[in-house]
């Protein structure tokens, strides 16, 4: 079995427990069909839709969540990104956490690792074209990942990714990721 196989089986194993763990949940059928057919989604040139993660950061009391200016789509988002070749989206989203915001003391929530990494939500979404990179129009699959910060970190932002990180109310996540503001009760 060759590794994109073997990390698509992986993928179509994740798609499957977030639909058993949390009932209503559907994945997209785009990204039901690039897994059946053996697209490689991890590939960023795979203008269909590619893998991405994102890291949604509590503080300990979930008051607050850490949230950046997206520079390129102009609004607040957790840190992400897209997914290396054939990594795990729960290993890219730490990546990309630390990445984009210097942070490396957040925990996974403990639910993802009992539940073998499975993502409290994915989600895919609409990607606008980007004539300045060439890239036309696509779908991200972003799988998310809970993390708790129980301590204070400092925040480093990465200019090239946003244009300013902060600590917002807890209700920026009932906005802009409402499924997973509503299964937060459920894991942690």
């Amino acid at each position: 079995m060759s590794n994109l196989a073997k990390n698509l089986l992986e993928i179509e194993k994740l798609c499957l427990s977030v639909c058993q763990k949390f009932d209503g949940h559907n994945i997209s059928p785009i990204l039901r069909k690039q897994v059946e057919s053996g697209e490689d989604i991890w590939d960023r040139r795979n203008w269909t839709g590619h893998l991405t993660a994102s890291a949604i950061v509590i503080n300990s009391d979930a008051s607050t969540c850490l949230m950046m200016g997206h520079k390129k789509l102009g609004f607040e988002l957790a840190p992400g990104g897209h997914c290396d070749p054939y990594e795990q989206p729960h290993i890219s989203a730490q990546r990309e956490l630390f990445e984009e915001t210097g942070v490396f003391s957040a925990e996974m929530a403990h639910w993802h690792g009992v539940n073998q990494y499975c993502p409290i939500d994915i989600d895919t979404h609409a990607i606008p074209n980007n004539t300045t990179k060439g890239e036309p129009s696509h779908f991200h699959h972003d799988f998310r990942y809970l993390f708790i910060l129980t301590r204070n970190h400092d925040t480093i932002l990465n200019e090239t990714e946003g244009t300013w990180l902060d600590w917002l109310p807890i209700s920026t996540l009932k906005q802009r990721y409402p499924r997973v503001y509503s299964r937060m009760k459920v894991i942690n």
